[in-house]
C-alpha cells in the first residue's frame, strides 16, 4: 500500500478543502452539511471516495491524510473519523441503510 495521493481521490480532496479545514464552519457536523448543499451527486462521490480510500489505506495512512487536510477529529482513530463523516453524509443523502 501506498501513501493517500490526492490526485487519486480529487473529490474527498476537494471535499477536505472546502469543508473540514481551516474552521470552514462552526462544527463537524455543520462542515459535512455545507457540502451536502452540493447536491446528492456530489455527496455520493464523496462516499464512493471515502469508501474506497478506507478499503485501499492502512490506519496509519488515513491518519496522515487527516491529519494533513482534516481540522475536525471525531473518534480515537483516524477510520472512526473517516467513519463518522460517511454516517453523516449517508444520512444527509439519505443513503444510511
Amino acid at each position: 500500500m501506498a501513501k493517500i495521493v490526492e490526485s487519486s481521490y480529487p473529490v474527498l480532496t476537494d471535499f477536505m478543502r472546502k469543508c473540514l479545514f481551516q474552521d470552514s464552519a462552526p462544527s463537524f457536523q455543520e462542515a459535512i452539511r455545507q457540502w451536502s448543499q452540493c447536491g446528492p451527486q456530489a455527496v455520493q462521490n464523496v462516499i464512493s471516495e471515502l469508501e474506497r480510500v478506507m478499503a485501499e489505506h492502512p490506519e496509519e495512512e488515513l491518519a496522515e491524510y487527516l491529519w494533513k487536510h482534516c481540522e475536525y477529529i471525531s473518534g480515537e482513530t483516524a477510520s472512526s473519523t473517516v467513519s463518522y463523516i460517511l454516517s453523516e453524509l449517508r444520512k444527509l443523502a439519505r443513503l444510511d441503510l
